[in-house]
């Protein structure tokens, strides 16, 4: 008999996986900001963050419930990211974007700066 976790203890493994997903949507979304709104960008994002859900999902799944797929844990993996995405997706942008504004700042300090004029060159 294989020793599997109570479904409890599944649902809340699979809420934060759900919330792990979130995040790397969060990131991948911060990152088709950066490369500017185009339509073939935006495809390419979303493709790559349902593949990452999925991968994330089907690893949770079979390191948890030896591959056992069940409803509830597809629902608790979807709330999971529903979650993130209204509450710690806010908090993560605003680091985001900050991080973004200190990395323009510094670039801009050395493209102005005598180095910057010589790498110009």
């Amino acid at each position: 008999m294989l020793n599997t976790h109570p479904q409890w203890l599944l649902a809340i493994i699979f809420v934060i996986g759900g919330i792990v997903c979130g995040m790397t949507i969060g990131i991948l979304q911060m990152i088709h900001i950066l490369l500017g709104k185009r339509k073939w960008v935006q495809t390419i994002v979303d493709i790559i963050c349902c593949i990452i859900a999925t991968i994330i999902y089907i690893i949770v799944l079979n390191l948890f419930n030896w591959g056992e797929h069940r409803m509830y844990l597809l629902i608790a993996h979807i709330i999971g990211i529903f979650v993130e995405r209204k509450t710690l997706g806010k908090l993560f942008a605003k680091l985001y974007y900050k991080l973004y504004n200190l990395i323009v700042n510094k670039m801009r300090k050395v493209s102005n700066s005598k180095l910057g004029a010589f790498l110009k060159r």
